[in-house]
């Protein structure tokens, strides 16, 4: 496998290693989308299949979302992955629906789970939370409870949201330890 990435130098890769059978190359977010074309269409390559695009979010370094992409080359048996660091601030990549059609679903997924806008994508919109959902739910920064609460309220025959509140005089605390029997 690497002796195929010797025969064709890519300068946008920043980092290279083999680890559990993938090979994993560190790319600049500007360029992913030249790459997984090249990675497509070069007859050297051939990742003809893209498994799955996900994020991470590491809120304490300055480039803080790290997306994803996996894909598989079925004539060679490779899997390969390829990660890139996007800043919060200018959280925009270019779409790669146009290389893979899958990445479509799998972009629009990451927009309203993290909020990384991908341009050139003309169907980003909720697609797991509902359309009045405010934020981004798998940002760290979130509360994992939401920020409002939707119900149905019988006396107006409509859906209501409220603002959640959560009281602390509710909440039950046991202090005994159910494993610690002596």
């Amino acid at each position: 496998m690497l002796k195929r990435f010797e025969l064709l130098q890519i300068p946008t890769i920043t980092y290279l290693e083999i680890s559990n059978n993938y090979l994993i190359l560190n790319v600049n977010p500007k360029k992913i989308s030249f790459l997984l074309e090249v990675m497509k269409n070069s007859s050297v390559f051939r990742f003809e299949q893209l498994i799955d695009i996900f994020a991470v979010d590491y809120p304490s370094i300055a480039k803080r979302f790290q997306i994803n992409y996996i894909l598989c080359s079925i004539i060679f048996k490779q899997k390969l992955l390829i990660k890139t660091l996007q800043q919060e601030k200018l959280n925009i990549i270019k779409s790669t629906k146009f290389i893979y059609k899958s990445a479509d679903w799998l972009e629009r997924e990451i927009w309203d789970t993290f909020g990384i806008f991908f341009t050139n994508s003309s169907s980003l919109r909720r697609i797991l939370t509902d359309y009045g959902f405010i934020g981004h739910p798998f940002r760290k920064d979130f509360p994992l409870s939401g920020f409002l609460a939707v119900r149905w309220s019988h006396l107006l025959s409509k859906i209501i949201l409220e603002p959640v509140i959560l009281s602390q005089e509710f909440r039950i605390y046991e202090i005994n330890n159910p494993w610690n029997t002596k």
